[in-house]
């Protein structure tokens, strides 16, 4: 999907929330970043602002349009990363409210349509890839099972590993050493799927270490039979 896009899409396709940022800002290096409301419990949307980095702890603040006295008061931020043109908050609740700020421009099932007809290529490019690979499992087998079991094994144990690791590694890289813990007490999905990501690495090499011996007999039964 990312080398469809990147070949001959517009720049809509390639950077989130492009129309609102051509109708709020001037500058194509800046970031839409939405303010806190006056109860700090969401955010500000009529009134978007335009930054050139996005605020990545609570210790900085903005000038943020206060709507009930129409005047612009000194408002405190919230950790946040950019996202295409717009910077996206690590906080659940104001996460969902963002989302919504672009699901109203088209319906649920509006943006299921376009992103099928647009991908359709892709996608069917991934469906018979899919099959070939099945297929081709399924005939190194039996080939030599041993190499097969051992690839599988490794491979399942290094991917969720390896995407665990990159994905709190990009939690921590967003601001300082310190932020990572602030993102346990805000539940960050970023940092629950990368712990979870690789938990499921780590049990999958214990499970496998701890049954390897009625693995390799399984293998020896397959050779056997061929």
């Amino acid at each position: 999907l990312s080398a469809t896009n990147v070949i001959g899409a517009h720049i809509s396709n390639l950077k989130f929330g492009h129309v609102t940022h051509l109708q709020t800002c001037k500058d194509e290096e800046t970031f839409i970043f939405w303010c806190l409301n006056s109860t700090s419990d969401g955010l500000l949307r009529s009134h978007p602002l335009c930054v050139h980095a996005c605020p990545v702890s609570e210790s900085t603040s903005h000038m943020c349009h206060e709507p009930i006295t129409g005047k612009t008061v000194q408002t405190q931020d919230y950790p946040s990363h950019p996202l295409g043109y717009f910077c996206k908050p690590y906080y659940p609740e104001l996460m969902r409210q963002v989302d919504d700020i672009f699901a109203r421009q088209r319906g649920m099932l509006l943006r299921v349509f376009g992103l099928i007809y647009r991908d359709s290529v892709v996608m069917l490019a991934a469906l018979v890839l899919a099959v070939v690979i099945g297929y081709f499992f399924v005939f190194s087998i039996f080939l030599n099972p041993t190499l097969v079991v051992e690839w599988t094994l490794f491979i399942l144990t290094a991917l969720p590993c390896c995407s665990g690791v990159y994905t709190l590694f990009s939690v921590w890289q967003a601001g300082t050493a310190w932020d990572i813990y602030s993102y346990i007490e805000t539940e960050s999905p970023y940092l629950e799927l990368g712990v979870i990501a690789l938990f499921v690495g780590i049990t999958i090499h214990c499970v496998a270490n701890h049954y390897r011996s009625r693995i390799e007999s399984m293998t020896h039964c397959m050779q056997a039979v061929g």
